[in-house]
């Protein structure tokens, strides 16, 4: 594209305006690339927005409202991965669309000053990409006013530097930054303690009345140490602390036990799960300990009657490697042949040989346990078991033989349609 003498008088333009105001600034900016634009600080409050015209997105009509990016809008890029890219590299990066967030596609450039974030400048574009002009022009955009947002005074609070900090740590953008980033948000972290990442998920969007009443009630927790947290929609995530003891894990354990019991006596919500992830000495392996309690609290919704006493990562055992199998057992195209068998037999003939197997196996082959939790007398459940050894020719004398057995079950249960 040729350069006509009004786009290469553009940066001109934007220095002479830059004295006005922001908002002048804005719609300059947006008149010369041709889309809506906001400018933000560094964390992500609304500095300025150009003018629009037709349909615009939820996620820009929520942050000129409330003078602030939606906080969902914030936590599902860095869950993506693309907060991260927009803080690491100098060019503009492209977000695609995320509606579940009520955001369209976007453009984004950081600003920086000696290496610290301090704006942004997002274009609101439809689903066509910026020319390689336009792209240039942004980039002039930017470095022109970042140096008017190094003249903007902008205080943020403790919460934002937290929730700032909270996401670093759990993209593990701050492998590399540990010491500097403690300093900055001035944690209370020793060197004898070990950090796990909670996660309490509630079965809809946390409201502002919830998020009151957690926040007041943390206050009161001093074992383990709540170091940090953060709510994410139906979620809160929490930075827990620990000394170095044999009692690791216990005390999380009693707090998740304990904040549900809480949620539900005074505010009367159900069905909250809380979940935790491995402890580590390095706020660098945080990143890890959320990856394993997301996964624990993705296992216990699919297995929440196997699973309901598990809160964390340690405690799965063989779940651990539940995906990992079955898709092992899909790549090979293997069903287990004696569940097979049982199977087909329980379908032709009206019988429940393959739950009984199942429960057996779930009690650990303890034949009382069982047939109290069949509510059948020991006598009709040890006949059920001599059929389940005939029809499926199995050997309860093996070890391997019941491990592989009850994986598979499980798997045929909430795998296989």
């Amino acid at each position: 594209m040729k350069e006509s003498k009004k786009d290469t008088e553009f940066p001109h333009k934007i220095v002479e305006r830059s004295s006005c105001s922001f908002h002048t600034l804005a719609d300059e900016i947006a008149n010369q690339i041709g889309y809506p634009i906001t400018i933000e600080d560094a964390f992500h409050h609304l500095i300025s927005y150009s003018r629009h015209q037709g349909k615009i997105d939820q996620a820009r009509v929520d942050t000129i409202i409330n003078k602030k990016v939606p906080d969902k809008v914030i936590n599902s890029l860095w869950k993506s991965g693309i907060m991260k890219q927009i803080l690491e590299k100098e060019e503009p990066i492209i977000v695609p669309a995320k509606e579940k967030v009520g955001l369209g596609n976007r453009v984004v450039i950081s600003m920086k000053y000696d290496s610290r974030i301090i704006g942004f400048i997002w274009v609101h574009i439809n689903k066509k990409m910026l020319t390689p002009f336009q792209l240039q022009l942004l980039k002039k955009s930017a470095n022109l006013v970042k140096y008017e947002l190094l003249h903007y005074s902008t205080k943020a609070n403790e919460e934002e530097k937290r929730r700032e900090f909270f996401f670093h740590l759990l993209s593990g953008f701050c492998q590399q930054k540990e010491n500097m980033l403690i300093q900055e948000t001035n944690l209370n972290i020793s060197s004898d303690q070990r950090c796990t990442i909670v996660i309490i998920h509630f079965n809809k969007e946390i409201d502002s009345k919830i998020q009151e009443y957690i926040s007041n009630y943390i206050k009161n927790i001093y074992l383990p140490q709540v170091i940090s947290f953060i709510f994410d929609q139906d979620q809160v995530i929490f930075l827990m602390g620990e000394k170095n003891t044999k009692e690791n894990g216990k005390n999380i354990l009693l707090f998740i036990q304990n904040f549900i019991r809480e949620i539900y006596q005074q505010l009367q919500i159900k069905d909250i799960i809380g979940v935790f992830g491995m402890s580590y000495q390095s706020l660098a392996y945080m990143k890890d300990s959320y990856e394993q309690a997301l996964k624990v609290l993705e296992l216990k919704r699919k297995f929440p009657i196997e699973l309901a006493s598990v809160y964390g990562y340690h405690q799965l055992g063989i779940y651990q490697f539940i995906d990992e199998i079955y898709q092992n057992r899909i790549r090979t195209h293997y069903r287990n042949e004696k569940i097979q068998r049982l199977k087909e037999y329980d379908y032709h003939h009206n019988t429940d040989l393959l739950s009984t197997l199942e429960i057996y196996l779930d009690c650990d082959c303890n034949s009382q346990k069982a047939s109290e939790k069949i509510h059948i007398h020991p006598n009709t459940l040890n006949y059920r078991l001599k059929r389940v050894i005939e029809i499926g020719q199995l050997d309860f004398s093996n070890f391997n033989e019941k491990t592989t057995l009850y994986i598979d079950l499980k798997l045929e249960k909430n795998f296989y349609k």
